[in-house]
């Protein structure tokens, strides 16, 4: 008997809280419930652990860190706050982790517990990746891979990625008065000779640069080395041009409506092209990766079979695949 009436007195006591429970505290989202911790990552030692919190309603999240001595989470440190920026799960085998910060290059040694500026540049350092090889580094700057050797500090440039089409060579053509010029001094004769020669020349002499790869207009994303360095792989992506919705605005700061873009508008037209590239370092040459010839590649899903307008496109697009 008591434990029913137990279980009615927690029955109206949610009812009650339910009744009380209003939009507008609802409304209020982690202000109410309470902030949650986010963007948690382990230090470089696995002692402790940092992570993202506003626990006292703040306008932003603040940096916190916890570990077994302490009881409670505590704010880091102001000089302690570009230890606890390095995310090393990626680099936990290594005893050097390289890691970018404002877009520079840094090291951390685990041993000294040292940091160290590796590489400053007014381009942008990013996309920090280790090899096989404990002493080499890839980064990516401009759009480009770069080779790291830490242990003598030589650099290569392992890509050559460019924008746009390559602009054939246009062919000189001389006009009469060119020609009779040519036909009346010797000088420019030997002049033009001497041109071609060495022309010639520098045609034979190979770049150390690696050759330019031309991307055109589509979107260059996911460069990634191998481990040993011999390939790298890429993705060209084509987005079909969207048209925006658009929104009006009504609570502004001047006091007048303003009409703001939203998302792009839904449709099948905005399915976007992607095609995967390796690029093979030693050749310094590029593959382009076809899967329509990968087994089972144009088999439809069986439940088309159960939709007559599904089973018309099936048998339409397998005539034209066969035509």
């Amino acid at each position: 008997m008591k434990r029913y009436i137990f279980i009615l007195f927690l029955a109206f006591t949610s009812f009650i809280t339910a009744q009380s429970l209003q939009l507008e505290k609802i409304m209020k989202g982690d202000s109410f419930i309470g902030n949650q911790p986010d963007n948690q990552y382990w230090s470089i030692d696995g002692k402790t652990i940092y992570f993202d919190w506003n626990p006292n309603n703040e306008i932003g999240n603040s940096k916190y860190y916890w570990n077994t001595s302490l009881s409670k989470p505590e704010i880091v440190p102001e000089n302690e706050f570009d230890f606890s920026s390095i995310d090393a799960t990626s680099q936990k085998e290594f005893n050097t982790i390289y890691y970018t910060k404002n877009g520079n290059l840094y090291s951390y040694d685990k041993k000294t517990k040292q940091l160290k500026k590796v590489l400053v540049a007014t381009e942008r350092i990013y996309s920090v990746e280790r090899s096989a090889n404990p002493n080499i580094i890839f980064y990516q700057q401009n759009r480009n891979l770069y080779q790291l050797n830490t242990s003598d500090f030589s650099l290569l440039q392992i890509t050559n990625f460019k924008s746009g089409s390559e602009t054939p060579k246009e062919k000189e053509t001389e006009d009469y008065l060119t020609q009779q010029q040519t036909e009346l001094f010797q000088f420019i004769r030997d002049t033009k000779a001497k041109n071609d020669w060495y022309d010639k020349k520098n045609e034979n002499k190979k770049s150390d640069l690696p050759k330019a790869i031309y991307y055109g207009k589509s979107s260059l994303e996911q460069i990634k080395p191998a481990p040993n360095g011999k390939f790298v792989t890429f993705r060209l992506s084509d987005y079909a041009p969207t048209t925006t919705t658009n929104v009006e605005n009504y609570v502004t700061n001047d006091g007048y409506t303003k009409n703001e873009s939203a998302r792009a508008k839904v449709s099948i037209n905005n399915l976007s092209k992607h095609k995967m590239c390796i690029y093979n370092v030693k050749k310094d040459t590029v593959y382009y990766v076809s899967f329509s010839n990968l087994s089972g590649i144009k088999k439809y899903p069986a439940y088309y079979q159960e939709y007559p307008e599904l089973k018309e496109k099936e048998e339409e697009e397998k005539s034209r695949w066969n035509s």
